[in-house]
């Protein structure tokens, strides 16, 4: 299948509330009403630039170019439409074909939307809900997480409410949740890469709990020091939450004081302290993971960590910190070296071998098939080491992808960056990685959902947007690209969020 027939629309499937039981009672009656529902649903879609291409009794599918009119659209049809309907709008990928209709996964899930969706309501899913800003797109509230009919993905989705939401489904909205870095309190300054480490970890390990969404390290660790008010994080980053804290460490102990911000209202939810040994540092950031988690009514899964050796998580942490877009050869050189130390001080230290893997990846030339680099031994051994110890150690996932064919195994690319992407899903360069692999193959309107979220989670992250702004043009929309990379460009030099 080309691209040529295939391409990213917005879906919105509609039927009729209690079609069978009506039709039941008064058939003619029924399929006149139907009849005259087609007038309206045909003149509100056209009003919104959409158009409808399939019907099937009281169902009706409906494409729109944008996700917002889609939206507008979706709210006329459960406000005007007798009898009542019910409707659901998802943002994906079909295929189109001679006769003008639309299949594919996109049009599925707006399907299985709309039969969970009330009468006279509709239910958004997150991808349409990450596309649109304005009022219509404040009046959305989260539904969490929906196992749709014959699917085995879960997905989540935002009903459309009145003008103004109760209370109560207000508070019932996913959280948004900024974790800034913890401040240094021990007595040597340069310690603040053991400080961030730590939050940053805590910051990885929330963002796999379903039902938070976490803001990236590039965006919510620029606000340091006097930087740090909860009423400037919020406002900037548009997030309902906010983690901080201090991390004080002295010979082989650790205090670290962490404390839960509720924006709106500035109340702190939760503060505790905690006093562990240096080697149960693994075991006390699962612990403020899991108790975030409880506090926001979200669902964690936390990896049974082994103590580890102080020493080796310093060099592991050091090693991280360095990190950049811009490497240079001795960096990743140099930080090779310190990771087989850690490893060697600490053999069972699954993080380090999987990093690495990592820099042992990066030395392979992009076009280059691995398995003739004379690096392809060292970073199988150190991935594969890694994925035993941790199953779930995404950088050793990452690392088996980099040595694949620079010109085959497409498939396998795209499971793995899948797979990479799903454990770190607060980390950029996975969710980069993820896009990458589905250009390599045409699928850029599947890519431009990955940079669009990629670029929400890090407003902050001027190169994630600029990727953004690359994959719009990928796809055609190129007065929008070139708008946002001279805007990027024309704000890169001071700090502030791209919006």
């Amino acid at each position: 299948m080309t691209d040529l027939t295939r391409k990213l629309a917005t879906i919105v499937a509609l039927d009729v509330a209690g079609y069978s039981a009506r039709t039941e009672a008064d058939e003619a009656r029924t399929t006149a009403e139907v009849a005259s529902l087609r007038v309206v649903i045909e003149g509100i879609a056209k009003a919104h630039g959409g158009r409808v291409f399939n019907t099937a009794g009281d169902g009706f599918m409906l494409e729109f170019v944008s996700s917002l009119a889609a939206v507008e659209a979706a709210h006329e049809f459960a406000e005007r439409c007798e009898p009542k309907v019910r409707v659901g709008v998802h943002l994906g990928d079909v295929s189109v074909q001679p006769n003008g209709d639309l299949l594919g996964h996109g049009v599925n899930v707006a399907a299985r939307l709309m039969a969970r969706s009330d009468p006279g309501g509709a239910l958004i899913s997150a991808d349409v809900r990450r596309t649109i800003r304005g009022p219509l797109a404040e009046r959305l509230t989260s539904r969490g997480l929906l196992q749709l009919d014959k699917m085995a993905e879960t997905i989540e989705a935002f009903a459309l409410s009145a003008a103004s939401p109760p209370a109560a489904a207000m508070k019932n909205a996913e959280p948004i949740l900024a974790v800034l870095p913890f401040d240094n309190q021990s007595n040597d300054p340069d310690m603040v890469f053991f400080s961030d480490g730590v939050s940053e970890e805590v910051l990885q390990i929330v963002a796999r709990a379903n039902g938070i969404r976490v803001i990236g390290k590039g965006s919510s660790f620029q606000f340091r020091g006097a930087n740090k008010s909860v009423r400037k994080v919020a406002q900037e980053l548009q997030v309902s939450h906010v983690l901080d804290g201090s991390v004080r460490r002295a010979g082989d102990q650790i205090r670290v004081t962490a404390h839960l911000v509720e924006t709106s209202s500035q109340t702190t939810l939760w503060t505790e302290r905690f006093d562990r040994k240096l080697s149960d540092v693994f075991e006390l950031q699962d612990e403020i993971a899991g108790k975030i988690a409880i506090k926001l009514q979200a669902q964690i899964s936390l990896r049974n960590r082994k103590p580890i050796d102080p020493a080796a998580y310093d060099i592991y942490l050091r090693a991280r910190r360095d990190q950049t877009s811009q490497w240079s050869p001795d960096l990743i050189r140099t930080t090779e070296l310190m990771l087989e130390q850690a490893v060697a001080i600490a053999p069972d230290f699954a993080a380090a071998w999987g990093l690495l893997a990592v820099m042992r990846g990066m030395q392979i030339p992009a076009f280059r098939d691995g398995a003739s680099a004379p690096e392809y031994p060292a970073i199988l051994a150190a991935a594969r080491r890694a994925l035993s110890l941790d199953p779930d150690c995404a950088d050793a996932v990452w690392a088996n992808q980099s040595v694949l064919p620079a010109f085959g195994e497409y498939e396998r690319k795209l499971e793995l960056s899948l797979r990479s992407s799903s454990l770190a899903p607060s980390d950029p360069s996975t969710l980069s990685n993820r896009a990458f692999a589905l250009t390599s193959v045409g699928y850029c309107s599947e890519a431009l959902v990955v940079h669009h979220r990629q670029a929400e989670m890090d407003p902050r992250l001027h190169w994630a947007q600029m990727q953004y702004a690359s994959a719009m043009i990928n796809v055609g929309q190129v007065d929008d690209g070139l708008r946002l990379m001279r805007f990027i460009s024309e704000v890169s030099t001071r700090p502030g969020p791209i919006s």
